[in-house]
């Protein structure tokens, strides 16, 4: 029985059903056969005639062979080429579960085939990928920079041949058609959406790598890594879109990555206590911040500035911060300690009572400073050049004005030290306000704060009368006292001008003052003495009546200078040799103290030349008044101090 026929009336076709097999075998006749397709129905095709041409000679069939039988080819495409029929002869399939229980074994001994065959491409595939990791993974910064130039590599891949035409071709008609600009907006955001996605964990690592790093470097790695970023963003957006304006397209991508860089620099900023660390951002967050870059402004600086500015406003509230907290614990919280003054005075016996000794050329004067002081000009030193100007003049203000009762309370502690003289915690005090000032003199600023205080005087007046009855409440006259209030009792703004520039010009001007006047009254103490008692006997006037008083007083009156009791002979000459010994005391350690404390020697003179002014005026009053008042040959020359000896011990003084 035919077995064709058998088939067709069990599974017949209707016409359309017929019309729709030949359409698709002549479409499929057009098509060149797969070889594996191929291969299945030549080999198919032996197994049907060998099975049928069994059961023609009524044999028994034989078992079906096993894929590791010898006689079975390597694979059914060998088999075929061989010699197809030969083998086919000896496969008899009895039942379709013969045929697929054998087809299942040609696909595992094909699997099995296959699977070596990509064994082989994984292991040679797997030692490429090592080398290159390995490549990719030496140094750090070279694995992030090596995967973003992959992926951009990639990213250009795809713009030249396939998308480059379609988008310039979106980017023409954009300007006129807005369906199109709408699409050619919504491209951009995926392109840096997908760019984001690339260079998401590349900006997040290397933020990660330098955590432990000072924020200086930090900010300028950030700043160099981000700009990296842009140019090279910029340069494969042209790709992509070469008539588009880049910095609004670009901005979508690059402040997501800033903002992280940002999230990432700010809380190493607030964390920072240091103020050199401080100030080492504060330069680097301000390089960064910059527009412009040499020759003019770049799309990188433009995207990437306003991050950086957020972090120099950070850096610098930061400072501002620290810097209020320098001045309260290192200026006006200082304590003296009698090691502050070793650059002034060597202490014998310190602890013993022992003798302050000046200190002549110790150093150069910013290492004999008085650590108030030199704090406060290194701070404004670091200060001046980071800080907006208003902000730094009301640091400038505070930190002067702290470092001059710091330098007034350490001249009170050297005054304490034991064996120091008066003169010598005075000229320290005047040494240290003098570097003070040619300190503050260097920062242009005003060094000045104005601060404004409500004064409710007048709101209380009117508040008092109104309760005490004076301003009535229920009349409609000017006398009213809510009238009142409003316009008389409202609080008036009271401002003030605190300069401590000046305020350390009036303390400076004073403590030399007082030094002058300690040196000059100890060198001519004597003679200033005799000359007050000799002005008191001079204006005694006398008496006009009345009793022996009145007559004693008129004669004492009348009597010459030379023959009063304290201006005898004797006494001018002991007066002139304690005036010798105070000149050759006083005079020489002062001017010891002076070179010491004072190496400038423009200082020096202008101390030294009002004591010597000062001693020579009060000398010379004194010769003149005993040349005046005694009569020749009364008084011994030798015993009279002279204008030369006066001018020679001043020669000291420089």
């Amino acid at each position: 029985m035919d077995r064709g026929s058998k088939w067709e009336r069990l599974a017949v076709l209707t016409e359309e059903q017929q019309a729709a097999v030949a359409a698709l075998g002549a479409a499929c006749s057009q098509r060149p056969v797969p070889d594996v397709v191929r291969d299945f129905l030549v080999l198919h095709q032996a197994m049907l005639h060998g099975v049928l041409a069994r059961e023609a000679e009524g044999r028994e069939p034989a078992a079906p062979p096993t894929p590791s039988s010898p006689s079975w080819p390597a694979s059914p495409r060998a088999g075929v080429d061989a010699a197809a029929p030969a083998p086919a002869r000896d496969v008899v399939l009895q039942h379709s579960s013969d045929f697929y229980a054998w087809l299942s074994e040609l696909e595992a001994a094909r699997g099995r085939e296959t699977a070596a065959r990509f064994g082989t491409y994984q292991a040679e595939l797997a030692g490429h990928l090592a080398a290159c990791a390995g490549v990719l993974e030496s140094p750090c910064p070279s694995t992030d920079e090596g995967v973003e130039a992959l992926a951009a590599v990639r990213f250009r891949a795809v713009a030249e041949p396939a998308l480059g035409p379609l988008l310039a071709g979106v980017e023409a008609r954009a300007g006129s058609r807005p369906e199109y600009a709408r699409l050619l907006s919504d491209c951009q955001g995926s392109y840096c959406g997908a760019r984001l996605v690339v260079l998401a964990p590349v900006v997040y690592a290397a933020l990660a790598r330098g955590a432990g790093l000072p924020p200086g470097e930090q900010i300028a790695a950030a700043d160099v890594l981000l700009r990296r970023l842009c140019r090279e963003e910029a340069a494969l957006f042209r790709r992509f879109f070469p008539a588009s304006a880049q910095r609004d397209a670009l901005g979508r991508l690059v402040e997501p990555l800033a903002q992280r860089a940002y999230d990432a620099l700010r809380p190493r900023v607030v964390a920072e206590q240091a103020l050199d660390a401080l100030c080492t951002a504060a330069d680097a967050a301000a390089a960064a911040a910059a527009e412009t870059r040499g020759g003019g402004a770049a799309p990188a600086d433009e995207l990437v500035a306003p991050t950086f500015r957020r972090v120099l406003a950070d850096v610098r509230e930061r400072l501002t911060f620290r810097a209020q907290a320098f001045i309260r614990e290192r200026v006006a919280g200082h304590a003296a300690v009698p090691t502050d003054f070793d650059g002034y005075y060597s202490l014998d016996g310190r602890g013993q009572g022992g003798v302050a000794r000046a200190v002549q050329g110790a150093g150069p004067p910013a290492a004999r400073q008085y650590p108030p002081g030199s704090a406060t000009l290194a701070l404004l030193g670091q200060l001046a050049p980071r800080l907006d100007a208003r902000i730094f003049a009301g640091l400038a203000h505070e930190a002067l004005a702290a470092a001059t009762l710091a330098v007034l309370a350490g001249s009170r502690a050297v005054a304490k030290l034991p064996g120091c003289t008066p003169l010598q915690a005075q000229l320290f005090g005047v040494s240290q306000l003098l570097a003070l000032r040619e300190g503050a003199v260097r920062h242009p600023t005003t060094f000045a704060v104005v601060q404004r205080d409500l004064d409710f005087s007048h709101t209380r007046e009117t508040l008092r009368r109104a309760a005490s009855g004076q301003l009535p409440l229920f009349t409609l006259s000017s006398s009213n006292a809510v009238l009142q209030l409003m316009s008389r009792g409202a609080p008036r703004l009271l401002e003030s001008r605190f300069d401590a520039k000046k305020e350390l010009e009036r303390e400076l001007k004073f403590s030399c003052e007082s030094f002058i006047m300690s040196v000059t009254k100890l060198a001519v103490e004597p003679a200033l003495s005799f000359m007050s008692k000799a002005a008191a006997a001079g204006k005694v006037p006398a008496a006009p009546a009345g009793g022996a008083g009145a007559d004693k007083e008129a004669a004492v009156g009348t009597k010459p200078l030379h023959q009063l009791a304290f201006a005898s002979p004797e006494r001018v000459a002991e007066l002139s040799q304690r005036l010798r010994g105070a000149l050759a005391g006083v005079l020489p350690e002062a001017a010891t103290a002076l070179r010491a404390s004072l190496p400038d020697g423009g200082s020096r003179s202008a101390l030294a030349g009002p004591i010597a002014g000062n001693v020579a005026e009060a000398l010379g009053q004194l010769e003149d008044l005993l040349a005046r008042e005694f009569p020749e040959g009364t008084l011994d020359p030798a015993s009279v101090l002279t204008r030369d000896e006066v001018a020679a011990a001043l020669r000291v003084l420089g």
